[in-house]
């Protein structure tokens, strides 16, 4: 695979072989402990208040909370229409 970035992004593209769930699939399968499935991601200002507010909602976290290596931690869940999503936080 390959990371891009930019001044306020950046694009992560997976190898489909890295992955038990390429593009299109609807389910990130075995994946959803790791993130290896196609997903979208979004920053938060503080991840342990997003687990809070997931907890309320009744959502459950498919996968995380675990650290990037890159003074990043994230977290996976499904949204209500099944997408994977990450939600990361830089560790400060």
């Amino acid at each position: 695979g390959a990371w891009f970035q930019g001044a306020n992004f950046q694009i992560h593209l997976i190898l489909a072989a890295d992955t038990t769930a390429p593009a299109g699939l609807p389910d990130a399968g075995a994946a959803a402990h790791n993130g290896r499935a196609h997903h979208m991601a979004f920053e938060v200002a503080d991840l342990a208040t997003a687990i809070a507010q997931l907890a309320a909602s009744h959502i459950p976290i498919a996968g995380g909370p675990q650290e990037r290596g890159d003074g990043i931690t994230q977290i996976y869940i499904y949204d209500p229409d099944r997408y994977f999503i990450e939600l990361f936080a830089f560790n400060r």
